[in-house]
């Protein structure tokens, strides 16, 4: 074969090959899923609380402990579920403290800023959004309060775990 045909029946190759890829890849079509944004990790699963660490400061002294060690069994199984439409569904979970509190108790409400840093949860007041992926959250808060008239300061990280 001559080099003329050669580099012909080359480029006749390359042209049929490229234009079968470029056909496959419009083929193809692939929407990329949408990335989720902090309100769909939240609304997308069931939070349980695994710690709380927890430093006040009173009189000029500051002592740290974690709440979650303080709970009783029956609390620490409990989990909540934040709706879309903005409520709190609380779950006793397995184990419930006292047979006559309902299973779920839907009173409170929640609502995060528009840049997901602060979250607001009617029962325990506004918290500082450190972490919210699919899997774990992290709220912190900061009080200032009154024991007996005398200050108290707490802060408290809220750290839960999505057991969807």
């Amino acid at each position: 074969m001559k080099l003329g045909t050669k580099i012909g029946v080359m480029v006749i190759a390359a042209a049929l090959f490229a234009s079968a890829c470029k056909k496959d890849k419009d083929d193809n079509n692939v929407t990329p899923a949408p990335v989720k944004t902090k309100r769909d990790h939240l609304v997308e699963g069931k939070w349980q609380i695994t710690s709380m660490p927890t430093s006040y400061t009173a009189f000029g002294f500051t002592q740290e402990a974690n709440l979650y060690d303080s709970l009783d069994a029956c609390e620490k199984d409990n989990f909540a579920t934040f709706a879309s439409s903005g409520k709190v569904l609380e779950d006793e979970g397995a184990t419930k403290c006292s047979s006559s509190d309902p299973q779920v108790d839907s009173a409170s409400t929640w609502s995060l800023n528009g840049d997901y840093t602060k979250m607001t949860y009617a029962a325990s007041g506004t918290f500082d959004v450190q972490e919210l992926t699919e899997t774990s959250m992290k709220l912190y808060q900061s009080r200032d309060t009154s024991i007996a008239g005398f200050p108290v300061s707490y802060k408290t990280t809220i750290i839960f775990k999505n057991i969807k």
